[in-house]
């Protein structure tokens, strides 16, 4: 009998204990949650529904406090306080800054692809390109842009195809994924236009070099392997074309017109120094040159002939009136200088 008692006793004594254990675990279990963790409960729910909470959602924080009832309240309450300016406390201005993450994670919630879209065109102007498959970038949620980009591209190619009937929302999608395309097309102007004057600066140091103009003959060709003399008139054929009144286009010509500055001054440096040493030779000899003498300039060109074709096309000018530019006006002056040389030299003789 004293055992029964005893085994009685020990078993009360048990239930008590996990009576108060039980009552333990309620306390904790309606414990009110702080402002953080209703904030961090109510971000990770919308993230996992991907939407907002509603009305008709029966969704509970730990505490068993309604999700949508607490966050209606909260919106309220933020906007009464800024209504009515209220000055605010530390800890309330820590609360709503919590707050706004809820807001935060429902805009991107809400505007996915928007963001997606906009992270995508920062990529392209960061590469200076499009994304390629082997880049491997993703977005922040882990996608991978190359993948999203593809699949968009392809979506809406077989909603063209097919007539698919779009919403406002589908259509603000399509018109968002245009940006990227606009991003794409002014990336690859700017890149033609950097090969273009990259191109330019090569041709103009070229001519320079040569004091000339480039020649099929030369097979001279950029960095890139392009040759240089189709470039140049595969550009002019484009230049000639154009009407338009596009500015980058009217730069291109500004600059095709610096290579013909820069040839009409080599020609004309040229011309200089053929000049300078035609006198100098009929000044060592006191006398023209003659057709049978051989002397000849650094380019080859025989002294005599070139004299001859110079004074028969300066003839020929003059004889047919013809107004000469300001350059060739140059080239007389300059070659009237021989002339006088000449005239000085049949003086002395005499």
């Amino acid at each position: 009998m004293q055992n029964l008692e005893k085994q009685r006793r020990q078993i009360e004594k048990l239930q008590e204990i996990r009576k108060k254990s039980e009552n333990y675990k309620e306390l904790i279990k309606i414990k009110p949650l702080s402002y953080e963790e209703r904030v961090i409960e109510y971000v990770n729910k919308i993230n996992k529904i991907k939407r907002d909470i509603n009305e008709k959602d029966k969704f509970l924080f730990n505490d068993n406090v309604k999700m949508y009832d607490w966050y209606c309240n909260e919106s309220k309450k933020i906007m009464r306080e800024v209504k009515e300016n209220k000055t605010l406390t530390k800890e309330r201005l820590e609360e709503i800054m919590m707050f706004s993450k809820i807001d935060y994670t429902l805009y991107e919630l809400n505007n996915v692809f928007k963001i997606k879209a906009y992270q995508y065109i920062n990529m392209i102007k960061k590469l200076g390109r499009n994304v390629r498959p082997t880049d491997k970038f993703t977005f922040k949620d882990g996608l991978n842009m190359y993948n999203w980009y593809g699949n968009n591209s392809f979506k809406i190619i077989q909603e063209r195809k097919n007539n698919i009937k779009i919403d406002d929302d589908r259509l603000e999608e399509i018109m968002l994924f245009a940006k990227i395309e606009d991003a794409l097309f002014e990336n690859k102007k700017s890149s033609k236009q950097i090969i273009f004057y990259s191109r330019m600066k090569e041709y103009v140091n070229k001519i320079i070099a040569l004091r000339r103009n480039i020649t099929k003959k030369d097979n001279f060709r950029f960095t890139d392997g392009t040759s240089m003399k189709v470039w140049l008139d595969e550009e002019r054929l484009k230049l000639r074309k154009y009407t338009g009144l596009d500015e980058q286009i009217k730069q291109e010509i500004d600059l095709f017109k610096r290579i013909d500055r820069i040839l009409e001054k080599c020609k004309f440096n040229d011309y200089s120094k053929k000049v300078n040493s035609y006198r100098k030779k009929v000044k060592k000899l006191g006398r023209n040159i003659s057709c049978s003498e051989k002397y000849a300039f650094s380019d080859n060109i025989n002294f005599y002939y070139w004299y001859k074709k110079e004074s028969d096309k300066l003839r020929n000018e003059y004889k047919k009136h013809i107004i000469p530019s300001e350059e060739r006006l140059e080239e007389i002056m300059m070659f009237s200088k021989i002339d006088d040389t000449l005239h000085d030299l049949k003086m002395k003789r005499k």
